[in-house]
């Protein structure tokens, strides 16, 4: 009877040491997840700055190419305008005149392309919504694991 209890003993001390070692391996398991699930993030991130970067750049010489051809087509329009209005008025208020007019129309094009580009900006996310996914994912898992 003793040998029994021993046996008895030594296989509950061994199903404790198992129980032990599976919440263990499960705390390692689910820190190393965690530590992935950032390294995700921060590649995700990444990523999405050196997009970002890229476009920025060439939104910024775009810019500056389409200033100096908007300036360049905004006085040919003038210059033409005040060549056609200064048929019937003298030629310092048809410079006025005609300036006036492509200023407002530029004027009405800026406004215009501004609004269109403040919904554009609000409509985009810094969210890296993978891994936000991911995370929810694993974090059912682990309520999974831990019922």
């Amino acid at each position: 009877m003793d040998q029994t209890f021993e046996e008895t003993t030594a296989t509950e001390a061994e199903h404790r040491a198992t129980v032990g070692e599976l919440f263990t391996d499960m705390m390692r398991d689910l820190t190393t997840l965690f530590r992935q699930e950032v390294d995700l993030a921060r590649a995700e991130l990444m990523e999405k700055a050196e997009r970002a970067k890229g476009g920025a750049l060439k939104l910024g010489a775009a810019a500056g190419l389409a200033v100096v051809g908007v300036i360049l087509l905004a006085v040919a329009a003038m210059l033409g305008l005040t060549l056609i209005l200064s048929l019937w008025m003298p030629p310092t208020a048809a410079a006025f005149v005609s300036a006036l007019v492509v200023g407002i129309v530029l004027a009405g094009a800026a406004y215009f392309l501004f609004r269109a580009g403040i919904e554009e900006a609000k409509a985009a996310t810094p969210v890296p919504e993978r891994t936000l996914e991911s995370l929810k994912e694993n974090a059912q898992w682990a309520k999974r694991q831990l019922r």
